[in-house]
């Protein structure tokens, strides 16, 4: 039965692992692993049809973690700056010496409205144009309004202009830098999948990525060595994912292990005879041999042995050394210990059990 359920145990183990490791290697059906925001993302949060519409368009998009040498004729796209501080550094010195950048996370170093006291504002649903100080912008027909999700509007500052604001708040702000410029935007909703074939987001992104002048998109991602993801972050989703079906494996394999099949066995306790009874015991057994002197002598060797560890003192010590020592502890006569130790021994099987009784009872006393 034991044998028949480890196989059968050894068998669910191995089969919950193999189910484990091929949903794994199944959960995500491209060979990339992708993230929201990922030029190479067909998923609503991916910004796949951005690059698909640019390409369309004769641009060419590609994504690289270096910057672009000074005076190359791109445009660099920062969708989400977890960009390393060189990297970033190394940005805002291409962009001082005429780069174009257009950075669309908010919350970045590189967002110029982010030195702008005032605070920014919600942008969501249908933002229309309103205030619109960027050329390129404001030339377009038919680019009225935004399709935004939970974006922001950054307040202006005194060199920056703005599009799809109220002229103090902006979506969309410019300012230069040096021989270049920083266009930024109040999120990334617009060039997500799902929404930029909504209201102008097209348009939007044609406006800002294709330049006659400019007929290349670099999209600026996180060096992996020196970027400022976690090693968590690193990990991709379906490596945690199969870690957690092997959690759920090795549980589910702990608690059939540990099902009671059955009531619960009762087992007697073992019984538990005092000291003097099993001296008795012995005493009687020994009778029982037929050697009565011969098992007599055997016990009183063991009494003896017995008397010395207790008294301290080796086993050869003398019997009358013994004796003195003993009948000191026990306040008896001189020789009685040595009288019991070395008298006659009993020829019967009364008489042994009888000497049995008398040397366990000096055994006790010395103890």
């Amino acid at each position: 039965m034991t044998s028949r359920r480890s196989t059968v145990g050894v068998a669910a183990a191995g089969g919950l692992l193999v189910l484990a490791l091929a949903v794994a290697v199944f959960a995500s059906p491209s060979g990339r692993v992708t993230t929201p925001l990922d030029p190479a993302s067909t998923a609503g949060d991916g910004t796949r049809a951005l690059a698909d519409l640019l390409r369309a368009d004769g641009v060419t998009v590609r994504t690289s973690i270096a910057v672009p040498a000074p005076g190359s004729p791109v445009t660099v796209l920062v969708l989400d700056d977890r960009l390393a501080r060189v990297q970033r550094a190394d940005l805002l010195a291409w962009v001082d010496r005429g780069g174009s950048l257009v950075v669309t996370d908010p919350g970045s170093a590189l967002h110029p409205g982010a030195d702008v006291d005032g605070g920014a504002g919600p942008a969501f649903g249908r933002w229309p144009r309103g205030t619109c100080a960027i050329d390129r912008l404001a030339a377009i027909d038919g680019l009225d309004e935004l399709e935004l999700e939970d974006d922001l509007a950054y307040p202006l500052g005194p060199e920056d202009r703005g599009c799809f604001g109220d002229g103090r708040r902006a979506f969309v702000l410019e300012r230069a830098q040096g021989q270049g410029r920083v266009t930024a935007l109040g999120g990334p909703s617009p060039f997500l999948n799902r929404n930029l074939d909504r209201a102008g987001n097209a348009g939007l992104a044609l406006a800002l990525l294709r330049r006659d002048d400019r007929r290349e998109v670099v999209v600026l991602q996180s060096d992996l060595l020196g970027g400022d993801k976690t090693l968590a972050q690193l990990v991709p989703t379906r490596v945690w994912m199969a870690l957690a079906q092997l959690g759920v494996a090795f549980l589910a394999l702990g608690w059939w292990r540990s099902r009671r099949l059955g009531a619960p066995v009762l087992e007697d306790d073992p019984v538990t005879l005092p000291g003097s009874g099993l001296v008795v015991a012995a005493g009687a057994l020994a009778a029982r041999s037929g050697h009565a002197a011969h098992n007599a002598a055997r016990l009183r060797d063991d009494a003896r042995r017995h008397l010395a560890h207790q008294l301290g003192v080796a086993e050869s010590t003398p019997l009358a050394d013994l004796d003195a020592l003993a009948c000191a502890r026990l306040g008896m006569p001189s020789g009685t210990v040595g009288a019991l130790l070395d008298g006659p021994l009993p020829t019967d099987d009364d008489g042994l059990v009888a000497y049995a009784i008398r040397l366990d009872r000096l055994r006790q006393e010395v103890s």
